[in-house]
């Protein structure tokens, strides 16, 4: 699973309800809105079909800005195991 999030900007804070409501029609999570913002949560199972929602938001009628905050790979695996977050790897302790 490929998760992104983002924001985007609106024309005018009048065109968000219509602009959320096209995000709905093409399974996209909205978090939160800001005035003229508009922040998303976008989950998809392919980089193809990530991308093609990515890129088809700046066609959006009342976007006129598409802002990335991060793009992640849910439950990616290493050498066979789920890979564990840096602050929960063992390290060792060195005394002086």
């Amino acid at each position: 699973m490929l998760v992104a999030s983002g924001y985007v900007e609106t024309n005018e804070e009048a065109e968000v309800p219509a602009v959320m409501a096209a995000f709905k029609l093409d399974n996209i999570e909205v978090t939160d809105t800001q005035g003229e913002k508009i922040l998303f949560l976008i989950e998809r199972d392919t980089t193809k079909q990530l991308k093609t929602v990515l890129e088809s938001l700046k066609d959006v009628n009342g976007v006129r800005t598409v802002s990335l905050a991060y793009y992640i790979q849910s439950g990616v695996q290493r050498r066979g195991k789920e890979r564990a977050p840096d602050r929960f790897v063992n390290r060792p302790v060195v005394s002086t």
